[in-house]
């Protein structure tokens, strides 16, 4: 066997276990805070003597993870690797003949994107204070939503989903009370946006802009190269 491949294989047998430790350490601390599915009352003073300064609590930490999570993802999109994730979205078949290597960049997605996601469901588990399967694993909640609200806003931009799942408040706000009538409006509203626009209402409104607010996307730049003919006919 090659050199060069089992000392990449040491590496990552060497990092698997620092990951797992990282992850195993913070599990085992959590058994004294979260006990049969229930966080413990003790846990849940420290963050606000009342349900009300708890909320606000878990309110601003929220606020914190979501501009975070704005942050990084316009940096990671912004530098090479976001590069090479725009081109593994759109042909994957295309970007290893460019040179990305996919299985790498795949696991770098997940690696990325991992921390925020258990952010947001430390978030959540303190919100409705108990450890559930079915709470943590809900379709309508977690899938159906989720996906309502990326369709209606628009994929590729940052403005997108902003602004869909504003038009989710919304219809949440004004038509729970109608019932089933609520989730067949979002899902009729989806389908109606998917027909007129495919990237969304924001592609919709970026049709008559210059540009998205917070640009992600990476544009060509066209170099123009005179030879020293063209140079001295136009002296």
């Amino acid at each position: 066997m090659n050199y060069a491949i089992k000392r990449r294989r040491l590496i990552q047998a060497i990092s698997a276990g620092l990951a797992s430790n990282l992850v195993g350490l913070p599990t085992m601390a959590a058994q004294r805070t979260v006990k049969i599915g229930i966080v413990s009352p003790a846990f849940v003073k420290q963050f606000g003597s009342s349900n009300e300064a708890r909320q606000m609590t878990i309110y601003y930490r929220v606020l914190g993870t979501t501009l975070a999570t704005l942050v990084g993802i316009y940096a990671v999109m912004r530098s090479r690797i976001g590069l090479a994730f725009s081109a593994m979205r759109d042909n994957e078949e295309g970007v290893v003949t460019a040179g990305v290597n996919l299985p790498f960049a795949r696991s770098l997605s997940y690696l990325i994107v991992s921390p925020f996601v258990g952010m947001v469901g430390v978030l959540v588990t303190l919100q409705t204070l108990r450890i559930s399967h079915l709470s943590s694993f809900s379709m309508m909640d977690w899938t159906i939503f989720v996906l309502s609200v990326t369709v209606i806003g628009g994929i590729g931009s940052l403005e997108g989903p902003i602004l869909g799942t504003v038009v989710f408040f919304l219809l949440r706000h004004f038509l729970q009370d109608l019932g089933v009538w609520y989730l067949i409006a979002l899902g009729s509203l989806a389908v109606v946006v998917i027909l007129i626009e495919p990237r969304g209402l924001w592609g919709l409104l970026r049709n008559h802009l210059s540009d998205d607010s917070i640009p992600l996307r990476h544009r060509a730049v066209v170099l123009s190269f005179k030879t020293e003919k063209e140079t001295l006919n136009a002296n």
